[in-house]
């Protein structure tokens, strides 16, 4: 018999979830993305015209700018125009492009401009024209345009300029697409969580257990929502890695696929960021190019980007981390007091950088999701073997996926298999059947990259990273046109193979003092400090029993294999790189350290929780309001500035603690750093190696050399004040008004020697600041 209540409650959660969404879930939705090729169309050959002509796919336009009444481009057809026809709800994205042929050497103070509009009765005159700088060479344009009031349904869109200029306008293309409301994707996530909360409260009896579900999931679509509404009013910089996995994650959803094409970066430019996708790594193969990152994460993302369109990923994150929390509370419970386990299962996950990754398209919390479940059915599995192998069958099958996700996860999946194997209970049957799903579902998704790109693994074959040119204000820009193969190669080559493997680790093992020091990085290290951006792990250090560990020793062999492959193979890049905040690939086993500690005591925890808040507000607290790529500022504090800095990872960290940092780089591979506060002003001659700044704060300075070096010399100068600098080794240089000194010759010491590089560090600083007039 259905239980009526169950039915109100499940409605009303339907209700208050679809509610709450469409105020909430407002991400742009973009509909029915068409192209429309109008290159050869667009040309009119006229040659006895007035005004243009056409020849040989030039386009030359005089006095242009006189074209601007709609009846005219209707009654005269040599116009450089294309009549479209659109629907009521269509806007339109256009592509072209243009390329300049007048003498840079003889030219007039006017600047020049191409304009392009859209036309139609309803339209006045400059009511939809947007104008681009015409440059010195070819670029592509991208330019979205939108009607500001109703459009008939047949439109005109034409291009003019501001003065008689040469130019040609070419690969125009023509984006259609529709807006729609989220409404029906609300509805269905409303629905599909109501279902499942009906399903749980069938099975689950006691009355204060569906109390607390309820409650629980009350405050979730609580934080949801508020969550959405953050995500909506914070705009941020995307590039690398999360650049890829959410082009991939739109490619899936969307066009059903793990190609990398000109659809993606237009539904990227429209609703994600104008400037489009940024440092987007690629696979070449076949004539076509794919995502070179793993699936798995795009996958499971791309329903996720369906419903919450822009911040899909984020909210696949978000139910990660509620995930991780359900996983640990889970798994403690067996053995502890339930309300005790949730607490703790809480707090583990509350106290580390790990929540800032929940507002980042980062695949860390994802990871560290799916291993958790691994590890919270496989142990279930353990405990109540018999009858139980629906159990293997589905942590197998998560070892084979995670295995695929991360290869070093496979270092969990090899040590599992070895605790079947040495305990006779299980039976080679057992350990067999274990083999055999996680080889088919590692294999599966492997079968899929060698068929598509023609290597087993999505960062191998030929892999390239496409760089995206800054854009000026909304006219973004491309420099090259088309993906072109050998530029990628010039740009960026990149190959895995086994041969790569092994090089890479004996570099690692060649140095031993900097293989000893990257482990005193690893756990405190200014960038890197596991103890430091994790403090949680003190909550499980002082619940640790030799008894438990003994049990558990396959984890922790899994957890040690897992880190000697970072150590190996990422030894001068253990932690995730420069826009990572603490060490990204830590984050992806923190669960794991979980599964070592199945009994916990008050009194253990409590001190634990003592030293894991003093780390916690000592180094992190007030910095947590930072989001992740706001990570300068994030280690510039002074609390964290006491931490040492991980020279071995020097090639790939963005800052020396500063908020502003630079590199300047030499012919010879050498480099200096530069680093200053926020509040100090730079300008920088890059091709004659120049700054200047303004602010009377310690400048830090470090020399990267190949070779070892004795001193280091430069110049300064004053503004129009006298100054005083002083320099690490106590010396004053005085400087006079706008006069230029005599170079000054630092002797250096010695600070680091790792992997065939040298490591130097000396200061400077003013005695005064001014502020320059320009």
């Amino acid at each position: 018999m259905v239980n009526l209540k169950n039915i109100l409650i499940v409605i009303c959660i339907f209700l208050v979830t679809f509610f709450s969404l469409n105020f909430t879930n407002t991400s742009l939705n973009i509909k029915d993305l068409k192209k429309e090729d109008l290159t050869e169309s667009f040309f009119k050959y006229q040659l006895d015209s007035k005004f243009d002509y056409i020849d040989k796919g030039t386009l030359n336009i005089r006095f242009a700018n006189e074209k601007s009444d709609i009846d005219y481009i209707k009654a005269n057809p040599h116009l450089f125009y294309r009549e479209l026809t659109l629907n009521d709800d269509e806007e339109i994205f256009i592509t072209f492009t243009l390329k300049n042929y007048r003498n840079k050497e003889v030219d007039d103070d006017i600047e020049k401009y191409v304009y392009v509009d859209l036309y139609d009765k309803y339209s006045s005159v400059n009511s939809n024209k947007s104008k681009i700088k015409i440059p010195l060479n070819k670029i592509e344009v991208r330019k979205k345009l939108q009607f500001k009031q109703k459009h008939s349904n047949e439109v005109w869109v034409r291009f003019f300029t501001n003065d008689n200029i040469q130019i040609k306008i070419s690969d125009i293309s023509i984006w259609k697409y529709s807006t729609k409301s989220r409404v029906l994707e609300n509805v269905i996530f409303s629905f599909l969580l109501a279902i499942g909360f009906f399903l749980i409260l069938k099975f689950k009896s006691t009355k204060l257990t569906k109390v607390f579900l309820l409650l629980f999931l009350v405050v979730n679509i609580t934080l949801l929502s508020l969550f959405l509404i953050h995500l909506n009013n914070s705009p941020r910089t995307i590039i690398g890695d999360e650049a890829v996995y959410i082009a991939q994650a739109n490619s899936l959803a969307y066009d059903l696929d793990n190609q990398y094409t000109d659809k993606d970066i237009v539904r990227y430019i429209l609703t994600i960021n104008e400037m489009g996708p940024i440092s987007v790594f690629v696979n070449f193969y076949n004539g076509n190019y794919f995502f070179s990152k793993t699936m798995l994460y795009a996958l499971t993302g791309a329903p996720f980007v369906r419903i919450f369109g822009a911040n899909g990923l984020e909210v696949l994150n978000f139910f990660s981390f509620i995930g991780l929390i359900v996983i640990g509370y889970m798994f403690l419970k067996r053995r502890n007091n339930t309300a005790f386990s949730f607490i703790f299962s809480l707090l583990f996950n509350l106290l580390s950088v790990g929540v800032a990754y929940i507002f980042e398209s980062y695949i860390d919390l994802y990871n560290a999701f799916i291993l958790g479940i691994a590890f919270l059915i496989f142990t279930k599995y353990l405990d109540n073997y018999q009858n139980n192998n629906i159990y293997l069958y589905l942590s197998s099958f998560l070892f084979g996926i995670i295995g695929y996700s991360r290869t070093p996860y496979l270092s969990f999946v090899f040590f599992c298999m070895l605790r079947l194997l040495f305990d006779k209970k299980f039976g080679l049957k057992k350990v067999f059947l274990y083999g055999i799903i996680v080889f088919i579902s590692f294999g599966a998704f492997n079968l899929y990259h060698i068929t598509k790109i023609g290597c087993y693994s999505p960062y191998g074959g030929e892999r390239y990273l496409i760089r995206q040119a800054t854009f000026e204000q909304v006219n973004p820009v491309k420099q090259t046109t088309i993906i072109n193969k050998h530029i990628l190669k010039y740009l960026f080559p990149m190959t895995i193979s086994e041969k790569g493997i092994i090089n890479n680790a004996k570099i690692a093992l060649s140095d031993k003092k900097a293989f000893f020091y990257n482990f005193i990085y690893f756990f405190i290290g200014w960038h890197t400090g596991a103890l430091i951006y994790f403090p949680c792990f003190f909550l499980l250090i002082f619940n640790f029993r030799f008894k438990d560990l003994k049990d558990n020793l396959y984890i922790l062999l899994g957890i040690i294999g897992h880190i000697m492959f970072f150590m190996l193979q990422g030894y001068n890049n253990y932690f995730g790189g420069s826009h990572s905040l603490g060490n990204r690939y830590f984050l992806q086993i923190l669960v794991s350290f979980l599964f070592l500690v199945p009994k916990i005591s008050i009194k253990r925890t409590l001190v634990g929780l003592i030293v894991s808040l003093s780390v916690f507000f000592y180094f992190l607290d007030v910095n947590m309001s930072h989001k992740l790529r706001d990570i300068l500022d994030f280690r510039a504090t002074k609390n964290l500035q006491v931490l040492p800095k991980e020279y071995t990872q020097f090639d790939v960290i963005s800052d020396l603690g500063s908020s502003v940092t630079r590199k300047i780089f030499f012919d010879n591979g050498s480099y200096i750093w530069l680093g200053f506060k926020k509040d100090n002003y730079i300008i920088e001659d890059k091709k004659n190696n120049m700054y200047w700044t303004k602010g009377r704060r310690k400048q830090h300075f470090v020399v990267v050399t190949k070779k070892p070096l004795d001193s280091v010399t430069f110049f300064v100068s004053s503004g129009p004040i006298n100054n005083e600098i002083k320099l690490s080794d106590n010396r004053v240089i005085s400087l006079k008004d706008n006069q230029r000194s005599n170079s000054i010759k630092i002797n250096l010491k010695l600070k680091h020697k790792f992997y065939n590089k040298y490591y130097y560090e000396f200061t400077l600083k003013p005695k005064y600041s001014f502020i320059p007039k320009e």
